[in-house]
């Protein structure tokens, strides 16, 4: 269910999101159990493709133990060229060029534009 892409097909807002949580809990040398509370990894990444090559995108996430979390936001824009199985994005993190596996899967009422590379992956939702 791979299908390839093209800049008309990019043309858009994108929009993924994800989030992993972890419980702790402890036991002590007597037996004593008890819950040791949560952390939690969450992030957001919105994605404008405009049809003259440009792109911006906004990540937004929070770390650690909740009630102690830390945030962070990243904002790119640069240019991007398309293959029919790539995409290839300049100005990323520290100024670097990704370059990212590109394809559509598709799923009852839409598809999916799945991008992987530059160490994430994306699965992301048309919205605009």
């Amino acid at each position: 269910n791979k299908f390839a892409v093209s800049v008309n097909d990019l043309t858009g807002t994108w929009q993924d999101g994800n989030t992993n949580t972890a419980q702790w809990y402890y036991v002590t040398p007597g037996g004593y159990e008890g819950y040791a509370g949560m952390t939690v990894a969450a992030r957001t990444a919105t994605f404008n493709f405009n049809g003259d090559g440009s792109y911006t995108s906004i990540h937004n996430g929070a770390t650690g133990a909740v009630g102690a979390m830390n945030t962070f936001q990243q904002n790119y824009k640069g240019k991007y060229t398309v293959t029919d199985w790539g995409l290839t994005a300049t100005n990323r993190f520290n100024g670097k060029t990704d370059n990212f596996e590109a394809y559509f899967k598709v799923i009852r009422g839409g598809r999916l534009l799945c991008l992987n590379g530059g160490g994430m992956e994306y699965t992301l939702v048309k919205t605009k």
